[in-house]
C-alpha cells in the first residue's frame, strides 16, 4: 500500500513540475524580451527607442538621441546595435529593402515602447525609388531612417559638419515620426512633411509642421508629447488595422 502511495505522490509530483516548467517557458520569454507591442496604436508606450542595425557610428546615435531629447517628453533609449539581417539585401540593387526592415521593426517593438526607430547606414529602397531616406509606418510606432545619402555618412562626423548633419537628421525624423502621428505628405515646401525629391527640397524645409498639419494634429490629439520647442501632439484616431508606410524622401522613379 505504501508503495503504490509513494508511486502516486511521485507521479502527481511529476505532472505538477511539467505543468509549472511549461508555464515558465511560456511566460519568461515575454518578460526578457517584451516584444508584441501593439504596433498599430501611437498612443501607448512611454520610451522611444533607437536601434541600430549594422555599423552605426556612436557620435550619430547620440545626435539621434539629443534631438529626440529635445523635441519629446519621453524617455529615450538607444539599444545595443544588432547585426543587419543579409536577407535585407537585394544583390541586383545592392541596397536594402526597406519593407523588410519596417516589419522585422514591427517583430521587434518591445512592449513599453513609444516609438521604434530603426537606423542604419546602408542604402535602402521601396518600390519604383531609386532610394529612399526613410519609411515609417501610418499610423503606427515604427519607423526606419538610412543615414547613407546624409554627409558624412561614410566618415566619422568632423565637429564642423555635426550641425548639418544633426539638423538633416532632425527634419528626417520629424518627418517620418509626423507619418507614425498619421500625417501624410504635404504641399507646403516649408513644413517637415513636404515630400523632399533632392536633398536641396530637406535643406529648405523647416523642422517643424506647418499651421495645416499642425490643424490636423490637434484635431485628432489628446495631450502633448513633445517639449516647449516642438509642435506635435499624440495621434488618437483609431489606427487602420491595414498596414500602411508613409515613404519620405525618395528619389526619381525607376
Amino acid at each position: 500500500m505504501d508503495t503504490g502511495r509513494h508511486r502516486k505522490q511521485r507521479y502527481l509530483f511529476l505532472a505538477t513540475f511539467v505543468i509549472v516548467i511549461g508555464i515558465l517557458l511560456w511566460v519568461i520569454p515575454g518578460v526578457v524580451n517584451p516584444v508584441g507591442a501593439d504596433v498599430s496604436n501611437p498612443v501607448s508606450g512611454d520610451i522611444i527607442y533607437v536601434q541600430p542595425l549594422g555599423e552605426v557610428e556612436k557620435n550619430k546615435l547620440n545626435s539621434i538621441k539629443t534631438i529626440l531629447d529635445r523635441r519629446y517628453n519621453k524617455k529615450v533609449v538607444l539599444l545595443p546595435g544588432k547585426k543587419l539581417p543579409k536577407s535585407f539585401r537585394d544583390d541586383e540593387r545592392d541596397q536594402y529593402d526597406a519593407g523588410l526592415l519596417r516589419i522585422w521593426s514591427m517583430q521587434n517593438v518591445p512592449g513599453d515602447a513609444f516609438r521604434f526607430i530603426t537606423v542604419l547606414e546602408k542604402d535602402i529602397f521601396t518600390g519604383r525609388y531609386n532610394f529612399i531616406f526613410g519609411q515609417a509606418q501610418l499610423p503606427g510606432k515604427v519607423s526606419v531612417i538610412s543615414l547613407h545619402h546624409f554627409a558624412s555618412s561614410a566618415r566619422p562626423v568632423f565637429p564642423t559638419e555635426t550641425r548639418l548633419f544633426e539638423t538633416r537628421i532632425e527634419k528626417l525624423i520629424m518627418h517620418e515620426l509626423g507619418h507614425n502621428f498619421g500625417l501624410h505628405h504635404c504641399s507646403d515646401e516649408n513644413c517637415v512633411m513636404h515630400y523632399a525629391n533632392l536633398m536641396l527640397d530637406l535643406d529648405i524645409a523647416s523642422a517643424y509642421y506647418c499651421d495645416e498639419c499642425l490643424r490636423k494634429l490637434n484635431g485628432l490629439s489628446m495631450n502633448s508629447v513633445l517639449t516647449e520647442m516642438g509642435d506635435a501632439v499624440i495621434y488618437t484616431e483609431p489606427a487602420d488595422p491595414t498596414v500602411r508606410s508613409g515613404e519620405s524622401n525618395g528619389y526619381t522613379l525607376r
